[in-house]
């Protein structure tokens, strides 16, 4: 449990713009799911040719998570593994890039190639990978909905190690590309440091740059230990429905990095309520009386995402048309119809479906006189009707049909003996 509630901040009355000119680096890394540790890879000075910066790393299954310019960290923002950052000054030169990996453990002394490129000049580096020491740990983040396109309150909480925030330090915190970090108007901080009870940290100030939240403490007592919770909003969710991630890392007063920025462990966002529900196959179909047709229904929310574990209503427009089960069709009558799920107060239907005679199972004689005169033929013509199993007229049997009498010297129009 946090065991102190500090700070409640309104963010309108702090949030700053900055005009910044525009760094985009281009990350190409291999993508590991047992990432574990956290390195520095320090390039030394870079040339910049214009304000386009590409890094491409090679040869280790690393994923950058930061990035430090002249001894500054900057907020990034990351679309398709492009991370783009923004300088306070520009400049023809820097004198200092460190980027911030994750990767298998194990790394630290390997020299992963990395290339670097502005305008038409590109350089290869090779530093060594250094183990950061600082490390914040059991890195969460939980939201209050955790729904698409929610406007929702977030809880980053994580440990300290070995590395306190330090007095006037910071937090920094990264979204996905697809979260709407900008609408953030409070922020609320929070630990289980019992050490700083009588002067505890309190929020001075609060920073929206691209994808990162900045949050700025004031010179109380700093927490060296336990866990600290940040509880801020209203964070716009991205409209995807799958795992993220937020990546966290805490600065000095000089924004000079104290503990590596590490990656929460993953969160879910589920998809919105039903929006709209599609019956498959949507296309027409024929088929034949007392055969079986299986439906499906799918349900999605107003982004698109599918929704899973819907119970749907199913129906028919013409009752007489059949029976549908659980999303199972068995044609009766012949005739037209559409089969129909609904759910949530939505409805779709399936193509038409149009139902023709099936097998048959038996003939109907009519027309036979009641009395009859030996010699002379019936005054009127006998007809031979044709059922399938439904009791439907069978009007597409084309096959033979044969005739045969208890009257021995009958003349019938067409007989055979024993043809089947």
């Amino acid at each position: 449990m946090i065991g102190k509630d500090y700070t409640f901040i309104d963010m309108p009355r702090l949030y700053r713009k900055k005009a910044l000119s525009i760094i985009i680096l281009t990350i190409l890394a291999l993508a590991n799911s047992g990432i574990a540790a956290n390195y520095r890879a320090d390039l030394g000075a870079v040339r910049l040719s214009d304000s386009r910066l590409e890094v491409e790393l090679g040869g280790q299954s690393l994923e950058l998570q930061s990035i430090s310019i002249d001894g500054k960290a900057v907020p990034f923002s990351r679309e398709n593994r492009i991370y783009t950052t923004s300088l306070k000054q520009p400049a023809a030169e820097i004198s200092a890039v460190s980027l911030y990996l994750e990767g298998p453990v194990g790394l630290e002394g390997n020299r992963p190639e990395i290339r670097i490129k502005s305008g038409d000049k590109g350089e290869i580096y090779d530093p060594p990978l250094i183990l950061i020491d600082g490390l914040i740990i059991n890195v969460t983040d939980s939201l209050r909905q955790a729904i698409v396109g929610a406007q929702d309150t977030h809880r980053v909480s994580f440990d300290l190690t070995n590395a306190p925030i330090g007095i006037k330090g910071q937090i920094w915190i990264n979204f996905g590309t697809g979260f709407d970090v900008g609408g953030m108007a409070w922020a609320a901080y929070s630990d289980t440091d019992p050490d700083n009870d009588t002067l505890p940290p309190r929020i001075a100030s609060i920073d929206v740059i691209a994808q990162t939240a900045i949050i700025r403490l004031d010179d109380g007592i700093p927490a060296e230990s336990g866990r600290i919770a940040l509880d801020f909003g209203l964070i716009h969710n991205d409209t995807v429905a799958d795992e993220y991630h937020v990546t966290v890392m805490t600065l000095d007063s000089l924004e000079n990095i104290v503990n590596g920025p590490v990656s929460s462990s993953p969160f879910t966002l589920n998809p919105g309520p039903p929006f709209r529900i599609t019956v498959i196959p949507g296309s027409n179909v024929s088929v034949v009386s007392d055969s079986t047709l299986t439906f499906s229904a799918s349900g999605y929310d107003q982004y698109n995402n599918s929704i899973s574990n819907l119970s749907y209503t199913w129906g028919i427009t013409v009752d007489s048309c059949g029976t549908i089960t659980n999303g199972v069709f068995r044609s009766r009558k012949v005739g037209s119809c559409y089969v129909t799920a609904s759910v949530t107060g939505l409805i779709d239907s399936s193509g038409l479906i149009t139902i023709v005679p099936g097998a048959i199972r038996r003939f109907a004689i009519s027309g036979t006189p009641s009395s009859r005169t030996a010699g002379t033929t019936f005054p009127s013509p006998v007809v031979v009707t044709a059922y399938d199993v439904n009791d439907n007229l069978k009007t597409n049997f084309t096959g033979l049909i044969y005739f045969t009498s208890t009257d021995s010297i009958a003349t019938l129009p067409y007989t055979s003996v024993s043809p089947y």
